[in-house]
């Protein structure tokens, strides 16, 4: 028994510790947005000796970084946000004097202090302690995608630029035209990056980060495509972004990127997911490439009777011609039965019912994660409606220019109040 008692105290420990390093990732964008601002609004005045980074002066950015985020998470956990709060302000008083900022007690000043604490102590706080309690799992992945975009589009390329030189207006001289290209070539790993990101939410109810990870394996959406989405989608973002801003030192930084996920990360990611999933692993691996996707998805045969299933409404003219192109796709472990062959018989929308059938989607979501039994083409357009506002959106157009259901489906939802059955 004592080696499990041991064992469940390194875990804590080490999740711990995660969640200190995520308040203090969290810290480091907003930080340097907050100080950013309070100096161009003339907030305080750096003397010349007073080393600015990303605009703001570097012992405040990086003093935000250590203490609101990794120290205070480490080690005042029990310590309530506005006492926290409360001392966060203070200790940022005494590095305003360390790093020879001169500020006069203004209510200019203390809204600039404010406005940092609210968009760096108190959220950073928050994010480290849902973490280390596993609460609040959509918010955590928000906040994941939320820091790694700011990180990957704003803080590494800001560095890189201050540091190891760089011309912000070389892009002006390209065409408009290759201008857009470039911006519009962001869309594929951005997407890519995201959907792996809902994916571990949806499917595995996890995080991005190994100590936080999902309790079981994830192979469905883009990962029964490709093992590695999310350092596809990392390297893409910012070799693109280096592309765009035609600085080879953030291409660099993304190749870098890529080796150290090529190496190290590989053989952890491997170690850590062999133990915890032995054969289902090494099965999903044999199947699924890290890097190269494949066109046609990999799902494991979960039997003709507990696969995923798309329901749809055959008895409506436009459910029936799409049913029956889909069939024509030869989708991979789908079945398509009609809305009556649910076990809910109050069915107005087009759902989709995962294999097992632990989670239902509906309407537009229904039809984007059938997508991923296609082909990689199809899954990707499915990814794109999956992404939280687009989806939103396309259901809201389509339930507006849907034709209104057919005297006949009444049967089919006799005890569902009127809707529309098609979407």
């Amino acid at each position: 028994m004592q080696p499990d008692d041991n064992s469940l105290h390194a875990s804590e420990s080490r999740r711990k510790n995660a969640a200190a390093l995520l308040a203090a990732a969290w810290c480091l964008p907003a930080a340097a947005l907050a100080g950013f601002l309070a100096t161009r609004l003339d907030v305080w005045t750096a003397s010349s000796a007073t080393l600015l980074v990303l605009g703001s002066p570097a012992i405040v950015l990086f003093g935000r970084v250590l203490l609101w985020g990794w120290a205070f998470a480490l080690l005042f956990e029990q310590l309530s946000l506005a006492s926290l709060a409360l001392l966060g302000i203070v200790l940022d008083l005494l590095l305003l004097a360390a790093s020879h900022v001169s500020f006069r007690a203004t209510p200019k000043f203390f809204l600039a202090e404010v406005f940092a604490v609210l968009i760096c102590l108190l959220p950073a706080q928050l994010f480290a302690r849902w973490t280390r309690e596993r609460r609040r799992l959509a918010a955590r992945n928000l906040m994941h995608l939320c820091f790694h975009s700011a990180l990957l589009v704003g803080v590494w390329p800001l560095l890189l630029t201050q540091f190891c030189g760089g011309n912000w207006h070389d892009w002006a001289e390209r065409s408009s035209a290759a201008n857009k290209f470039y911006l519009q070539f962001l869309i594929f790993p951005c997407v890519v990056l995201i959907t792996a990101i809902q994916e571990f939410h949806a499917a595995g109810r996890g995080t991005p980060m190994p100590e936080d990870a999902p309790p079981r394996l994830v192979t469905s959406g883009i990962y029964s495509y490709v093992a590695n989405p999310m350092q596809i989608g990392k390297f893409g973002v910012l070799a693109g972004w280096g592309l765009f801003w035609k600085n080879p030192w953030i291409v660099a930084a993304a190749f870098l990127g890529l080796l150290y996920s090529l190496t190290i990360a590989r053989w952890k990611e491997d170690r850590d997911l062999a133990a915890r999933f032995g054969a289902d692993w090494a099965v999903y691996r044999r199947n699924v490439r890290r890097w190269l996707p494949r066109w046609r998805p990999w799902i494991r045969d979960s039997g003709a009777d507990d696969s995923a299933a798309l329901y749809l409404d055959l008895d409506c003219g436009p459910c029936h011609r799409f049913a029956q192109w889909f069939a024509a796709q030869r989708p991979t472990q789908l079945r398509l039965l009609p809305l009556a062959a649910h076990s809910l018989q109050s069915l107005t929308r087009i759902t989709y019912r995962t294999a097992g059938g632990d989670r239902e989607f509906h309407g537009i979501r229904a039809i984007a994660r059938a997508f991923d039994h296609l082909n990689l083409a199809w899954a990707f357009c499915g990814w794109m409606l999956r992404l939280p506002l687009i989806a939103w959106a396309a259901q809201l157009i389509t339930d507006a220019v849907s034709p209104s259901p057919p005297e006949h489906c009444g049967a089919i939802v006799a005890s569902a109040p009127p809707a529309n059955p098609s979407v």
